[in-house]
């Protein structure tokens, strides 16, 4: 992986940052106390691990509209990105 034509990155300092990445997701899912998470499409493994971990039962590869169908009968919101959830 090249930044620029004369530079190398380190993988280490690359995969250090997806793992905080993936740990801060990990947090700011299991922050909210979910019985159940459903994604539309896959979810990485560590979060999976984690989810699993946590007794949390998750569901992926579930198209949009059956999401939205899904929350509007719960009662639930559906999160486009892990940035929208509530602090």
């Amino acid at each position: 992986y090249y930044r620029d034509l004369n530079e190398l990155a380190s993988f280490d300092v690359l995969l250090n940052q997806e793992e905080n990445y993936l740990s801060l997701t990990a947090f700011k899912l299991t922050e909210q106390n979910p019985d159940i998470v459903i994604v539309e499409k896959t979810v990485a493994s560590f979060i999976k691990d984690t989810l699993k971990q946590k007794g949390i039962s998750l569901i992926m590869n579930v198209k949009e509209s059956l999401l939205i169908r899904i929350a509007s009968c719960t009662g639930c919101k559906v999160y486009n990105s892990i940035d929208e959830l509530p602090n």
